[in-house]
C-alpha cells in the first residue's frame, strides 16, 4: 500500500479503507494497518535518515517496495516501542520475502537487525541547530521550519511540527439530507464506538475506533462519508445555496463535491 501511496496511485486513507475490507480485518488489524501506513508517511524524513546510517548507497536506489518495507521496519523500532524489536525485524523480513528477491531480504535483516541494536543516529541539538532539529525530528521540510521560525520563533514553530503529526480522529461528515448527526452518533455509540460530535461542524462526528462495520453500512447506505474537518471548512467557506451552479475543478476523490451538493439540498447544479 504504501508503494501504491508513494507512486502516487492512491490517497492512503482512501486505500487503507479499501484494502480493509477486501482483507476483513478485525478492528485491531486495522488500527495497526493504519498506524503503520500513516505513521510511515508522518515520519518518513526521519525513518530515511536512520535507515541511511546502516545502508551503503542511497535509500533511492532500492525499488518502492523495498523502500516501503524498510520504512515499515524502521517505524516500529523507533516509534513503538509496543511491539518487541525481534517481532518487528522477524515480521518485516518475511514481508521482505514477498515482494523482494533474496539478496534483498538480506540486507533488509542486516539493516533492521543493526537499527535495533545501535538505534537511530542522534537528532540535532536545537540550541545549535533549531531548524534542522525541528526539521528532522518531526520530518517537516527545513525550508517550511526555517519561515514558520521566522515568522512565529522557535517555540511556536514547535508546537506547528508537533500538531501536523499528531493522529487525528476519523471525521464523518453525515448526510443531513438523509439522517442526523444525532441519530448516527446513537448508532455508532451502540456498536461500542468512541464518537463525540464535533464541535466545528454540525454535520461532522469524530471517531477514534469502533464500529467499523457500523461506519462501513453507513458509508454505503450514502448517510456518512469520510472527509476531514479540513475540507469540511472549504464547503462552509463556498457557502453554496439552493439553484446555484457551482463548478468544482479539481474534484478527486469528490468528497467536496457531494458535501456541496448536500449543502445545496440537491437542487441546482455541480459541475466536478
Amino acid at each position: 500500500m504504501l508503494h501504491r501511496v508513494e507512486v502516487g496511485e492512491a490517497f492512503s486513507n482512501i486505500l487503507l479503507h479499501r484494502l480493509a475490507e477486501r482483507a476483513g480485518l478485525s478492528d485491531h488489524e486495522r488500527a495497526l494497518a493504519a498506524e503503520l501506513t500513516l505513521g510511515v508517511l508522518r515520519h518518513r524524513a526521519r525513518l530515511d535518515r536512520a535507515l541511511a546510517r546502516f545502508l551503503r548507497y542511497p535509500l533511492d536506489d532500492l525499488t518502492p517496495r523495498i523502500r516501503a518495507t524498510l520504512r515499515v521496519g524502521a517505524y516500529q523500532l523507533i516509534f513503538l516501542p509496543r511491539i518487541p524489536h525481534p517481532v518487528a525485524v522477524h515480521e518485516t523480513v518475511e514481508l521482505a520475502r514477498r515482494v523482494g528477491h533474496p539478496g534483498v531480504v538480506k540486507l533488509v535483516n542486516a539493516v533492521l537487525r543493526r537499527l535495533a541494536a545501535e538505534g537511530e543516529p542522534p537528532l540535532p541539538d536545537p540550541a545549535a541547530d533549531p531548524i534542522a532539529a525541528l526539521a528532522i525530528r518531526h520530518s517537516h521540510p527545513q525550508w517550511l521550519v526555517a519561515r514558520w521560525v521566522a515568522r512565529w520563533g522557535a517555540e511556536e514553530a514547535k508546537a506547528l511540527c508537533a500538531a501536523d503529526n499528531e493522529t487525528p480522529p476519523s471525521c464523518l461528515r453525515v448526510n443531513m439530507l438523509l439522517t442526523s448527526r444525532e441519530a448516527v452518533l446513537e448508532m455508532l455509540r451502540t456498536a461500542g464506538a468512541a464518537a463525540e460530535a464535533s464541535p466545528a461542524f454540525d454535520e461532522a462526528i469524530r471517531v477514534r475506533g469502533g464500529a467499523t462495520q457500523v461506519r462501513a453500512r453507513l458509508a454505503d447506505e450514502g448517510k456518512v462519508t469520510v472527509q476531514d474537518e479540513g475540507a469540511l471548512a472549504v464547503v462552509r467557506a463556498l457557502d453554496p445555496r439552493p439553484g446555484e451552479t457551482v463548478i468544482d475543478a479539481c474534484a478527486a476523490p469528490g468528497g467536496k463535491t457531494t458535501h456541496i451538493a448536500e449543502r445545496m439540498g440537491n437542487r441546482g447544479r455541480v459541475i466536478a
